[in-house]
């Protein structure tokens, strides 16, 4: 295996463990920071770094986009759940503030992503989601 092989399964499998241990909090509207380091273990320093070297992103915006990944999940295949309820269940407690966040990310609003117009269901929700994928997969595959 190839030195840079090596790196990024190391990253891939820090990335998904990461995840993992973060999971049963990332939904909770009243998630803070400071907790997930206690989970981690880690400075919020050395968390954020990692994040930012591995996915580029901060935990905040980690965070918010696994909430806004679950929520597009939910918006497609649980279609009885109103938009509210898919925003409190995904960890957001103000319907605007998610809607705004969710078009930030996928680039059409819950409603737009709920009803499939245009081609929002087909979207790949960025490039974040293609880097996150793969970092998966690389783990999974091996």
């Amino acid at each position: 295996m190839s030195p840079q092989n090596s790196h990024i399964r190391y990253e891939a499998h820090f990335s998904l463990k990461l995840y993992f241990k973060m999971e049963p909090y990332l939904f909770d509207q009243n998630l803070k920071i400071t907790k997930i380091i206690r989970i981690i273990g880690m400075s919020r320093t050395d968390l954020h770094r990692k994040l930012k070297s591995t996915i580029g992103m901060s935990t905040s915006e980690f965070i918010r986009f696994v909430r806004i990944y679950r929520a597009a999940h939910l918006l497609l295949h649980k279609p009885d759940l109103r938009i509210c309820e898919v925003a409190l269940e995904v960890g957001f407690n103000n319907q605007a503030y998610f809607s705004k966040r969710f078009r930030e990310i996928t680039g059409v609003t819950p409603l737009e992503y709920k009803k499939g117009r245009g081609n929002a269901p087909q979207l790949i929700i960025n490039e974040q989601i293609d880097k996150l994928t793969k970092l998966i997969q690389t783990r999974f595959s091996n």
